[in-house]
């Protein structure tokens, strides 16, 4: 366990049983990607947890913060292929 803050973020994600509900939406989105279905999903599970497990490594524990960009740019990749799903969210309202 790490010491001083990012120790004390760990263990409240651990005591609060936070931990196991992101644990559980890793694991669908995991297994969507691996079994190639619903990958915009996937996706939209996958990104606030790779963008929390990145800003944790980037403000508080920077000992895993080369893998956490490898998995920011493997996301950014795959994202990139499935666009035409998301190009709906980039339109800007007329109105």
């Amino acid at each position: 366990m790490p010491t001083g803050i990012a120790g004390q973020f760990l263990a409240a994600l651990l005591q609060s049983h936070y931990a196991l509900v992101v644990s559980a939406i890793q694991l669908a989105g995991g297994v969507l990607l691996l079994v190639n279905r619903y990958v915009p999903l996937a996706l939209v599970l996958l990104g606030p947890v790779i963008v929390n497990i990145f800003l944790y490594h980037l403000l508080m524990d920077r000992s895993g913060l080369v893998l956490a960009i490898v998995v920011v740019i493997l996301w950014g990749i795959v994202a990139f292929r499935q666009r035409q799903n998301f190009s709906g969210i980039f339109v800007q309202r007329t109105s």
